[in-house]
């Protein structure tokens, strides 16, 4: 039997981190979005922006990496829906945070569902909602 499921309300702990020029370059090849106004500077900028951007991939592994360090152990993402927002540029800080907004048994796991929002100085870059699962009995 599990004893680690957060309750209804619990917010959890928020993930925050710089996210630099080289992430974003190393991201947006990592998941094979080659356009240039993730790697290329000029190009970024001549398109009016004041930096490069993240794409939504790299966005996506962002709250990933948050979703899966606030809930060590057996827990693992079932679902997650994003909706975009504000562009998060290199050289700025992104601050993921949420909360568990319901709970419920699914035969032999233990679900809840996250809201949650990963925020920068321009206000929110993404919104969206995750299902985890774990296993109620040990493997």
């Amino acid at each position: 039997m599990i004893d680690d499921v957060p309750s209804v309300g619990s917010a959890l702990a928020p993930y925050e981190r710089l996210v630099t020029h080289s992430d974003i370059v190393f991201m947006s090849l990592a998941t094979r979005d080659f356009h240039p106004v993730h790697h290329n500077l000029e190009v970024a900028r001549a398109l009016g922006h004041a930096a490069l951007f993240l794409n939504s991939s790299s966005t996506a592994a962002l709250i990933e990496r948050f979703l899966l360090s606030a809930f060590e152990g057996r827990w693992r993402i079932r679902s997650l829906t994003l909706r975009l927002g504000a562009p998060h540029h290199a050289g700025r800080r992104i601050e993921v945070a949420g909360s568990v907004t319901a709970s419920r048994g699914i035969g032999g796991d233990r679900e809840i569902d996250i809201t949650l929002q990963a925020r920068n100085e321009d206000g929110v870059h993404a919104s969206g909602t995750a299902t985890l699962a774990c296993s109620v009995t040990e493997p």
